[in-house]
């Protein structure tokens, strides 16, 4: 919810087979899809906030909709206590924008270090404006969204 993924991903479940058994696969193919939804990527047809959540929340259904309250109230319904489910979002929120300053540089330092051929460098200027997207205009705004 706080990068905008909402085509439900966490439906992709996978599972690794090996010689201790089966075991659940780590989370994948985790996307921020509303980034899509922007005036950047969707021009005229742009309906950013007003994109429909992956799975609705208590009060909110699309992120226009979205609160501090309706995320912890989710949390209650999951058997999570508020007090808990606070302090995660909070850690949560903190810790996204210092990683995506972080992604940032650590691209562009990959990008220009020379590695890759030119038939891949054509490709750098859209990862970082996808990644720019995404932490200046969708994750910015959710965040500030579930403040406490």
């Amino acid at each position: 919810m706080l990068i905008g993924g909402h085509d439900n991903h966490l439906k992709n479940l996978s599972f690794l087979v090996g010689q201790e058994g089966i075991e659940l696969a780590p989370a994948y193919d985790l996307l921020s899809t509303a980034a899509y939804r922007t005036l950047v990527y969707a021009k005229e047809r742009a309906n950013w906030p007003d994109v429909d959540l992956g799975i609705a929340l208590p009060g909110a259904q699309t992120f226009a909709a979205v609160s501090r309250e309706s995320v912890l109230a989710a949390g209650e319904v999951l058997g999570l206590p508020r007090q808990t489910g606070a302090r995660e979002l909070e850690r949560m929120s903190r810790n996204l924008m210092t990683g995506m300053d972080r992604l940032e540089t650590e691209l562009r330092a990959e990008n220009s270090s020379g590695r890759y051929p030119a038939a891949a460098r054509i490709y750098f200027a859209g990862e970082l404006r996808l990644v720019s997207v995404i932490r200046q205009i969708v994750a910015r705004e959710m965040v500030a969204r579930v403040a406490g």
